[in-house]
């Protein structure tokens, strides 16, 4: 669960389900959407989507060795910048690949 803004207002809220699906809810003010935020996080097995420097630490080790590609590690960074493509005023940020670095 994490808190989203929409059209630049801080009223939105996106839900991420395991499998990668995902819910954009904007709500009729800030204070609504707090309010079934703090319903929410209180109930087991939902995750607040609050990320602390260890977990982008940890996620930047992960890329370095190898473990996730740079397709997921770039979707990690735009989602802990607030980030979603389910709102195009903060639709996520990917770099155009200008190179081939591979073919001959």
């Amino acid at each position: 669960v994490f808190k989203r803004r929409h059209m630049l207002q801080n009223a939105a809220m996106e839900i991420v389900l395991e499998d990668r699906r995902s819910g954009y809810f904007h709500f009729k003010s800030k204070k609504e959407r707090d309010r079934l935020y703090q319903i929410m996080k209180v109930q087991p097995d939902i995750d607040e989507g609050i990320y602390t420097s260890m977990s982008i630490e940890a996620e930047l080790k992960r890329w370095q060795r190898g473990e996730i590609d740079n397709y997921e590690y770039l979707k990690f960074l735009n989602t802990i910048a607030d980030r979603s493509v389910n709102d195009l005023t903060q639709y996520p940020v990917m770099p155009w690949v200008i190179k081939d670095y591979k073919s001959e």
